[in-house]
């Protein structure tokens, strides 16, 4: 591992911007200054040319693995060249860590139960390999499906998981206040007919009754004795968001509505809205614009829920719209890096920390990653050429 040293960068820290140098040894950083810094033997210099040096990005919700294994419904490849095309995918998008959100709960194609554990487990084998970036787990589950609530327990008791957030998806609230929005979600997403419509309906609202809460209750305790921060989501109600605290939940994933999001605020939850919902200005399932949430101070963290490129233009987006850049890079590294319990190392260009650190050039306005540096190495470079 080479000793390098970022210089002439436009340095964001958690509550300034200032130019100066980086220097890094052992994959740490070892130290932050202003102005130009004096080169010691053997030092790699890495001129970032006044562009913008950054914390990695954290991303603690993202299924975008799903779409590299099945692109389209019942379309799948196999997992070691999606995990492999996927690496090089998120360093290009700034990534330097990804919680990869595998979804448990009675899914079909890529989110059937087998397939989703296998999923799981090949990614906490190949992550103990050779890897671009890092990687953890952030297992999602339908509290509806308590035929895995054992199987939950022992990936916890196994160490495989990193995060867990608790999913309710029957129509009729949270994410699908009507029938017609769920409907359309799984036309889309799985290919179904309406007869495979109707025979999910009456699955799901079968669940539904026999649902118990006192289990995921004394579930979420026990993930939190694992040491596990664990998460709520697509809360529409001041009411469950309550339930939520009740339970030991302590970040608000999607919230509906606006009031749901300042109410879970208020109440000491971090709320995390997705960074597609910033760039197109709208929640794709017509909920609550994300914006409208930072703009009022209820919205901490922004996640890329299932589009990685998302959360590099969200952050000068959200600059447009008088988020101080400072704070609006902190909504996609330091906070996550707080939600998940990882900020002592991650999240923020500080002595001490890993050297996990982007250097990003503003082009014609867009945004664009020329280096990702993770634990002190240069795992992604990309230049460009002048056509004439």
């Amino acid at each position: 591992m080479e000793n390098k040293i970022i210089s002439n960068g436009l340095i964001i820290g958690e509550k300034e911007v200032f130019r100066g140098f980086i220097r890094i040894e052992s994959g740490l950083i070892k130290e932050i200054g202003e102005g130009q810094p004096k080169i010691k033997d053997r030092e790699i210099v890495i001129d970032a040319m006044g562009n913008y040096v950054m914390p990695g990005i954290i991303d603690i919700h993202s299924d975008a693995i799903e779409r590299e294994i099945e692109p389209r419904p019942n379309t799948l490849f196999p997992f070691d060249m999606a995990f492999y095309e996927m690496e090089k995918k998120l360093v290009s998008c700034g990534i330097t860590t990804i919680y990869h959100s595998l979804s448990y709960g009675q899914g079909v194609g890529v989110r059937d139960c087998n397939n989703v554990l296998n999923m799981l487990y090949e990614i906490d084998e190949n992550r103990k390999k050779r890897t671009m970036l890092n990687h953890k787990i952030h297992l999602r589950y339908e509290i509806l499906y308590l035929d895995g609530l054992e199987k939950v327990k022992e990936l916890l008791d196994q160490n495989i998981v990193n995060y867990i957030s608790f999913m309710n998806h029957i129509p009729g609230q949270g994410q699908f206040t009507k029938d017609k929005g769920y409907i359309d979600y799984a036309k889309k997403l799985w290919g179904f007919n309406d007869k495979d419509i109707q025979d999910l309906l009456e699955y799901v609202e079968n669940l539904n009754k026999n649902m118990d809460k006192e289990k995921i209750k004394k579930l979420v305790k026990y993930a939190k004795e694992k040491g596990l921060n664990c998460a709520s989501h697509d809360d529409d109600t001041v009411a469950k968001i309550d339930e939520n605290l009740e339970w030991g939940i302590s970040v608000s994933e999607f919230p509906i509505t606006l009031e749901a999001a300042q109410y879970a605020t208020e109440k000491g939850m971090l709320v995390c809205v997705g960074g597609p919902n910033i760039i197109r200005g709208k929640s794709h399932s017509n909920n609550m614009r994300a914006i409208d949430a930072i703009k009022s101070k209820s919205a901490h963290i922004v996640c890329s829920d299932y589009y990685p490129p998302s959360l590099l233009f969200s952050i000068f987006k959200m600059e447009e719209e008088g988020i101080s850049l400072n704070e609006s890079v902190n909504m996609v590294t330091l906070n996550p890096a707080k939600a998940v319990s990882i900020d002592k190392d991650y999240g923020s260009i500080k002595e001490g920390k890993k050297a996990d650190i982007l250097i990003v050039e503003k082009y014609n306005g867009y945004p664009i990653v020329r280096k990702t540096i993770v634990n002190g190495n240069i795992v992604y470079e990309g230049n460009y050429i002048e056509n004439y």
